[in-house]
């Protein structure tokens, strides 16, 4: 009797509520006919610059895990025993912090794509 009430209840309410009305978002420019089209050289140029900033961004990330050695006393090949940083502190400089500065900056760069064109800063970031 109580699940029949409550099912009762819930049809009505999904009868009677009025569907949301979904409007397309207001595009900052208009854009012209044609204006996404791309010639193969473009397409090309744009997607190497694409797989550069990527490679970029891989290498940089990876850099640091490069430069440390525990079982070496060489301070000029190796970050930790330069800055004499034990396990632990490297964990944390290379995870947390790394990942907040990544956060951090890919914030800053989410909201300027928004304000700016980005097809100018993806050229601009190479």
């Amino acid at each position: 009797m109580r699940v029949t009430c409550i099912a009762a209840i819930v049809a009505t309410s999904y009868a009677f509520t009025p569907t949301p009305r979904v409007t397309a978002p207001k595009m900052r420019t208009k854009l012209r006919a044609g204006a996404t089209d791309l010639t193969p050289t473009q397409r090309t140029a744009l997607l190497g610059s694409l797989i550069g900033v990527y490679t970029s961004n891989q290498w940089c990330r990876q850099l640091l895990f490069s430069t440390v050695d525990f079982t070496s006393d060489d301070a000029f090949r190796f970050l930790n025993v330069g800055l004499e940083l034990s396990r632990a502190d490297y964990a944390l400089l290379s995870t947390l912090t790394f990942n907040a500065l990544f956060a951090a900056c890919s914030l800053a760069a989410g909201a300027l794509v928004d304000r700016a064109d980005a097809v100018k800063l993806t050229y601009a970031s190479c």
